[in-house]
């Protein structure tokens, strides 16, 4: 079926509300890798074809490992390529899980929350949370939030519900 059914949606959608902002959204495909290659490739053919495509939006779903200049450049790489299609880009989650409760966990997930969304805010097309939308999908998570001025808010909920400062 390839992106025939993607591309369907987005013109059903589109046909439907001709001003709805129309988002393709997926995990997985935050630094160039195969899967991000082939969203962009499908993003790029839609773009060249007139199908209604606003933006793509990005689940980063990630652990303490994706803290590394390769994988953040990979990432801050792979934004700027979707962007150069004059896509709009969405952070639509964003959790980091950790290997455990520590304090040099917290503060390692606290520094790859602040250097993900460096990552976001320096692309023009870029944006991440709204107050009022729910981050993530991960239950126990609630992930930083753009404040509309470009800096970022935000708690992880431990087991006893007590807010750990992550911005």
């Amino acid at each position: 079926m390839g992106t025939q059914y993607v591309e369907q949606a987005l013109n059903w959608a589109h046909a439907a509300d001709p001003n709805a902002q129309l988002f393709y959204n997926d995990y997985n495909a935050e630094p160039v890798n195969v899967k991000s290659d082939a969203i962009y490739a499908m993003a790029q053919d839609f773009k060249n074809r007139g199908v209604p495509l606003d933006g793509v939006g990005f689940q980063l779903h990630i652990d303490l490992s994706f803290d590394d200049p390769t994988t953040l450049a990979s990432f801050a790489n792979n934004l700027q390529r979707f962007a150069a299609l004059g896509l709009d880009l969405h952070i639509t989650e964003l959790d980091i899980r950790l290997p455990d409760s520590s304090a040099a966990s917290f503060n390692a997930q606290a520094k790859l929350y602040a250097r993900s969304l460096q990552s976001v805010y320096s692309s023009q097309r870029a944006s991440c949370f709204r107050p009022g939308d729910l981050p993530t999908s991960i239950r126990g998570f609630r992930a930083p939030i753009r404040d509309g001025v470009g800096r970022c808010r935000g708690t992880r909920i431990t087991k006893r519900s007590q807010p750990i400062s992550v911005c």
